[in-house]
């Protein structure tokens, strides 16, 4: 068991080396780093709420973008395979030059587990199904920026639909402290209705990583993310990479 724990987390850190090289090897792209601090507290079995603090910064490129989002969040669970979930982003971006834009969006969304549960990151009490943790999540989002300059304001729809993946790599839960695990996910981003004066609104979006549940609870996990955008009505450009860092504590 250990030499085929090993052989994975030595598969895995070959990966990001690998992605690492990507990202400061390619020019055109946006290549970022990112960092999550998320705060979780939940009430048994029906309520979760949840505070994400993500900053970012680009460190490939001339222009001096760099960004820090704050989104506070809740979950609701009707039943065993059911996820509500709520959001309110606020943000702010320095884009380029010397503009500047201001961010908040709202969003719903509905979360479908396929195979077992990712509640068992909070309840791993919860018998559902096997190891292997397969979602969809679905969230519909409305959109507002204000830009400094002359720049109008912009506000808009957009539609968000992801495929959730997690597998537990030394033990047979998610929820179990000291558990390693892979994550992968994929993302498509669709623009409704007129186009906002952002870059790439419609894209999509793949992250794959590792991850340690040290406790019931902290963890943290590292993410390779590589974005597709939509610049053209049929052409997908790679416009983002990045090396994401996140940590996060349970209540």
């Amino acid at each position: 068991m250990k030499r085929t724990l090993y052989a994975v987390l030595f598969a895995a850190a070959s990966v990001f080396i690998l992605g690492s090289g990507l990202i400061w090897a390619q020019a055109e792209p946006s290549n970022q780093l990112w960092a999550n601090v998320t705060l979780g507290f939940h009430n048994r079995h029906k309520l979760y709420f949840e505070l994400d603090i993500e900053p970012k910064v680009q460190v490939s490129a001339s222009d001096a973008f760099r960004n820090v989002d704050i989104t506070p969040a809740i979950e609701f669970y009707p039943n065993a395979w059911v996820d509500l979930t709520g959001e309110a982003l606020i943000g702010h971006t320095h884009e380029y030059s010397d503009i500047d834009s201001f961010e908040y969006t709202g969003r719903i969304g509905i979360r479908i587990h396929i195979l077992s549960s990712n509640r068992k990151m909070l309840f791993p009490e919860e018998k559902l199904l096997g190891r292997i943790v397969l979602a969809n999540l679905t969230r519909l989002e409305y959109r507002n920026f204000a830009y400094t300059g002359d720049t109008p304001n912009s506000h808009g729809w957009r539609l968000r639909d992801r495929l959730e993946f997690k597998y537990p790599l030394n033990t047979a839960n998610m929820g179990v402290p000291k558990t390693y695990f892979i994550l992968a996910d994929v993302e498509a981003y669709f623009t409704l209705g007129q186009s906002i004066s952002q870059t790439f609104a419609s894209k999509v979006r793949l992250r794959a990583g590792i991850g340690y549940r040290a406790s019931n609870q902290w963890r943290v996990e590292i993410l390779y993310i590589r974005d597709w955008a939509r610049n053209t009505l049929d052409q997908y450009d790679i416009s983002m990479n990045a090396l994401d860092l996140r940590f996060g504590w349970t209540f």
